[in-house]
């Protein structure tokens, strides 16, 4: 089953109305309005985000993992989505990705490079995350391998998606093969860096021509680890102003990571220009040759149609820092 089939049958399964469906949710902490959860089952937005997955599916009785797995596979690029379909067991094929990463993080003894260690200690710290011991915390490549599979799928499908990117690059267009990111031929001209240091971005102003070009706009800067093979001027954060994309677990306070490029793919979430005023975050579709569709992930922001010229992309989020408040 896909996605919507599967919520429709936990729903169907459960006997509950969506107007109770909607009470149990608001009492388990995670508000989901009766009018959001008939457009999910009627298609009329995307899949929704993992704690609504996971509030929905524990109500209804059904299995919230796989859920957020079917949710996962629905947004997800065609190649990881055709390798979760592949799998016998896509809880085994995460495991292995988790090997994959850690085994390419330890030396010879099995210790895990200070490096990388340090940065997986930044990021779980900055996910809210406490850890009482960091000098031994992860020390050893088998520590990190039990702990990160002992995460929750929510978690653990991030680092799926960071391990496959990093092997497979940037999908490639409709109707080419894809190329493994060891047989591409080695560009000369680039610099990669095994970490690099990004600007955080307050704003965008609508007549920037490139984002990173005022620094009065940036705030600070991260350090983070290259898996994507990018180099130096190809990334930002910025720091989101709303809760318009809240549906994708993209709130007010969160820092999203976004790759400068002018298109995105039908479904991807950009950081867009409208008609001239300050870049925010909407998922993009091309309706036809001329106008666009700009959408976001929350039932209380409205839609937007529009002519592709009064549209300019940033950039594509490729990732998201939750703020730990």
């Amino acid at each position: 089953m896909n996605y919507y089939q599967l919520l429709k049958h936990y729903i169907e399964q459960s006997g509950l109305s969506h107007r109770e469906i909607s009470r149990q949710c608001k009492a388990r902490g995670t508000p989901v309005s009766q009018a959001y959860i008939s457009q999910i089952v009627k298609r009329d937005v995307p899949p929704a985000s993992d704690e609504v997955n996971r509030v929905i599916a524990t109500v209804t009785g059904g299995d919230p993992e796989a859920l957020i797995i079917a949710a996962y596979k629905e947004k997800a690029p065609v190649q990881i989505r055709e390798l979760l379909d592949q799998a016998d067991s896509i809880t085994s094929l995460i495991n292995k990705c988790i090997d994959s990463l850690v085994d390419a993080m330890v030396d010879e003894s099995g210790y895990v490079d200070n490096l990388y260690r340090d940065l997986l200690i930044s990021g779980l710290i900055e996910n809210g995350m406490v850890i009482e011991d960091e000098e031994q915390f992860m020390k050893y490549g088998y520590q990190a391998k039990s702990f990160l599979k002992s995460l929750d799928i929510e978690a653990k499908l991030k680092i799926f998606t960071m391990v496959v990117d990093s092997s497979l690059g940037t999908s490639p267009k409709q109707g080419e093969p894809a190329i493994r990111k060891a047989d591409r031929p080695k560009a000369t001209h680039r610099r990669s860096h095994a970490i690099l240091r990004v600007p955080v971005l307050r704003r965008i102003h609508a007549k920037q021509p490139n984002p990173l070009m005022e620094e009065r706009n940036i705030v600070t800067w991260i350090e983070l680890a290259n898996y994507g093979d990018y180099q130096d001027g190809e990334l930002f954060f910025l720091t989101v102003q709303d809760d318009s994309m809240a549906g994708s677990r993209i709130c007010n306070g969160d820092k999203v990571l976004v790759k400068i490029q002018p298109t995105v793919e039908n479904g991807e979430i950009a950081v867009v220009n409208i008609d001239e005023q300050d870049a925010l975050l909407r998922r993009i579709k091309k309706v036809d040759s001329d106008l666009v569709l700009l959408y976001p992930d929350n039932p209380h922001y409205k839609p937007l149609v529009t002519h592709h010229r009064n549209v300019r992309i940033c950039g594509k989020v490729i990732q998201v820092r939750f703020n730990p408040s």
